[in-house]
């Protein structure tokens, strides 16, 4: 039971989203709080968590010094000016502003820099940015959580639990909010309902894509390395846990090139566990959109109807456009709308106009015709269609013109200029 406890609870850290890399918050029971990821485990012993910021909380008594210092806000990292505005702990006017941070002298002559004091006393507690290794029991941590994904992210890793049921059994796919290491671990499920569950009646935990548009090492902030007893190593992501009766093992997927496969490892023969950065890891955003919206690259726009006339629409010089520079020789266009359905989708058609030079009178005019739908259009490189209904249509352009993004059943379109 021990080792099926730490080894599902430091698997865990694969749950979450990463910003820099805190992909975890540990809540200590002296009242610490650590935000980062676990770096390494071996069974049996502590594990090692590499934090990017804290509040670390000490006993008084054992803190023989507390060195004070003024720093000026200019000096102050990124982090710790969002932190100190936010709390506001800084004086003066403007970038003349200071605030004191200070450096922690323990009995042992232990020195800790650059933290902000907190409270002092009975207990010592402070908040620093500065990356450290902690060497921390499973019996420090009261419990590991995971901050939820933002709508907008359509990157990440969720978990696909194999429950106990009664007699039965059933599975459970949600995104991992928290974990009380040996106890309970809890998903958010699609209907925005959090469930709690046992630990002792997980059968299989598998890690799954969120977006079925990347893969899954395009998902996961941090990579699996594995070493085994018999000194073999192998890196990738660990894709699943399985703790059936005499089973037992992980299946950890790693690449070969582009070619993604699988090894079975049993968990009794495994010696260390490592956890490294992602270089692969590559968030992808969505927009939130209402029904009928529409934006390309991002930039709102505003719909023109076109007239037909001899079989051409015209396009004036003071209809709205959207300008948009070329970087490089192509530009990479994109689309991005709440569609009611599939046909609106395919009734959209970016085509390259023409400009008017067989009349001195319409030097600025544009024109297209049903012809240009069919000779002159572009084809999408891509379409995909978000978990919130958002539809982005991917294009690469290569020429610079005015192109019309055409509605040819209500006839509107969005003008856009690629320079």
């Amino acid at each position: 039971m021990k080792m099926r406890i730490f080894i599902y609870a430091f698997l865990l850290c694969i749950c979450a989203s990463a910003k820099a890399q805190v992909v975890q918050t540990l809540n200590l029971k002296n009242g610490s709080v650590l935000y980062g990821f676990t770096k390494n485990q071996k069974p049996g012993s502590n594990i090692i968590f590499s934090s990017e910021k804290a509040i670390i909380v000490m006993e008084g008594k054992s803190v023989k010094e507390i060195i004070p210092r003024k720093v000026g806000y200019k000096t102050l990292s990124d982090e710790w000016k969002h932190w100190a505005e936010e709390n506001e702990v800084l004086y003066g006017l403007g970038d003349s502003r200071e605030m004191t941070l200070s450096t922690v002298v323990d009995a042992s002559g232990r020195t800790v820099s650059d933290v902000y004091i907190l409270e002092k006393g009975q207990h010592v507690k402070y908040a620093e940015f500065s990356r450290r290794d902690y060497s921390l029991d499973w019996s420090d941590i009261v419990s590991i959580e995971y901050a939820k994904r933002p709508n907008t992210l359509l990157s990440g890793v969720n978990r696909s639990l194999t429950v106990k049921s009664g007699n039965m059994s059933k599975t459970v796919i949600g995104q991992c909010l928290k974990e009380i290491p040996g106890v309970s671990t809890y998903l958010l499920e699609e209907d925005g309902v959090v469930e709690s569950f046992d630990m002792n009646d997980i059968i299989k935990d598998n890690s799954i894509k969120n977006n079925p548009n990347q893969s899954i090492f395009e998902q996961s902030p941090l990579l699996d390395e594995i070493q085994m007893k018999n000194g073999s190593v192998y890196k990738g992501i660990v894709t699943e846990r399985n703790y059936e009766e005499n089973l037992n093992y992980f299946l950890i997927t790693s690449l070969n090139g582009d070619v993604e496969y699988t090894t079975s490892l049993k968990m009794a023969d495994v010696a260390e566990f490592r956890k490294l950065p992602n270089p692969d890891f590559k968030q992808v955003f969505d927009i939130l959109l209402r029904p009928g919206d529409l934006v390309v690259n991002r930039n709102e726009v505003e719909k023109v109807k076109l007239t037909e006339s001899n079989d051409k629409f015209e396009i004036k010089p003071d209809m709205k456009r959207l300008d948009l520079k070329r970087k490089g020789a192509s530009l990479d266009l994109d689309v991005e709308s709440n569609f009611k359905n599939n046909r609106d989708v395919q009734n959209y058609l970016l085509i390259r106009t023409h400009k008017i030079t067989n009349d001195k009178k319409k030097t600025d005019y544009y024109e297209f015709s049903y012809a240009d739908m069919i000779k002159s259009s572009l084809s999408p490189n891509e379409i995909v269609t978000s978990m919130n209904n958002t539809t982005k249509l991917s294009y690469f352009v290569n020429s610079p013109a005015l192109y019309v993004l055409f509605n040819k059943e209500t006839k509107e379109a969005v003008l856009i200029n690629v320079e």
